[in-house]
């Protein structure tokens, strides 16, 4: 009872900051509907990879698969990667920009999933692998805060584009998660998945950051200047 107590605490938090971040950018009514949305879309999603990769856990009783909030199991990777196809494909319907949703959405969407992942293990109990994943998360959350509003007078980042805390954020994740990946000794295709994630990271980072127009821009300077 008290975990789901915390966890419709936490909803509303999550909520909370969701409007109060993003108001002044976005029509009330389209963003509370979004943030719903993407409520719903996390849970359902992360329940049902859960329920995919461990086929047969819920199977004598079909309604455990809906019941998250009595019934343990939970992919948050499965979770996030819903969330993210969502806004991808919802965007053009509330004419938004990608990179700008995507910009605003990562230190909130990181902070309700940190608070996630402390609810679940203080009740069910801590193991190592959920003190790495809130250790990963805390210390991408402050890696996040270091550069937030900063970025754009990175020398590097040419282009100055919202977006930049998006893959900041995965960057970071992915790699801090990679290495704990080797610390827990976990499988192989599990490490080959967070370094392509955080391969996919770091190009998407210099695509929209104009990195490769930096380079040309300086090679030619530096051409000129030798003549």
């Amino acid at each position: 009872m008290y975990f789901g107590i915390v966890r419709v605490l936490i909803v509303v938090v999550f909520l909370y900051l969701m409007w109060r971040n993003m108001r002044d950018d976005y029509h009330d009514k389209e963003l509370i509907k979004f943030s719903w949305s993407i409520l719903l879309v996390f849970f359902l999603g992360g329940r049902l990879l859960y329920g995919l990769f461990n086929w047969g856990v819920w199977n004598e009783n079909w309604l455990d698969w809906v019941l998250v909030w009595v019934v343990p199991g939970f992919s948050y990777l499965g979770g996030y990667l819903s969330v993210l196809i969502y806004t991808v494909f919802s965007v053009n319907k509330y004419e938004w920009k990608l990179w700008n949703v995507l910009e605003d959405l990562s230190i909130i969407f990181t902070l309700f999933i940190l608070a996630l992942l402390i609810s679940e293990f203080s009740f069910s109990g801590w193991t190592m692998e959920g003190l790495g994943r809130i250790i990963s998360l805390a210390m991408v959350l402050i890696l996040a805060s270091m550069v937030s509003g900063k970025y754009r007078s990175f020398n590097w980042y040419y282009s100055g584009k919202k977006g930049f805390l998006f893959f900041w954020i995965n960057g970071w994740y992915s790699f801090i998660g990679l290495g704990m990946l080797f610390w827990l000794n976990q499988p192989l295709w599990m490490k080959l998945l967070y370094l392509t994630w955080n391969l996919l990271s770091v190009i998407g980072l210099f695509i929209l950051g104009d990195v490769v127009r930096l380079l040309k821009i300086k090679n030619k300077k530096i051409v000129n200047e030798s003549k």
